[in-house]
């Protein structure tokens, strides 16, 4: 007759669980509650600063139909 051991190993140390990318990025964002139009006005300056014009210069560039 044949038998089966297990041998089960226990871990006795304690891990801390991870936090995972979205809850810090969650956590931030509660943190910086109160500087929301800050960030807006980073927002739209950056738009309005950066991406429109390196826009506006690569249609320029490729040509303007």
């Amino acid at each position: 007759m044949l038998t089966t051991t297990f041998n089960q190993t226990i871990d006795l140390e304690y891990a801390e669980p991870r936090t995972s990318v979205f809850t810090l990025f969650f956590d931030c964002c509660t943190s910086q509650e109160n500087n929301r139009l800050l960030w807006l006005a980073i927002a739209l300056s950056f738009h309005g600063c950066v991406l429109t014009p390196i826009t506006v210069l690569l249609v320029a560039i490729t040509g303007i139909n």
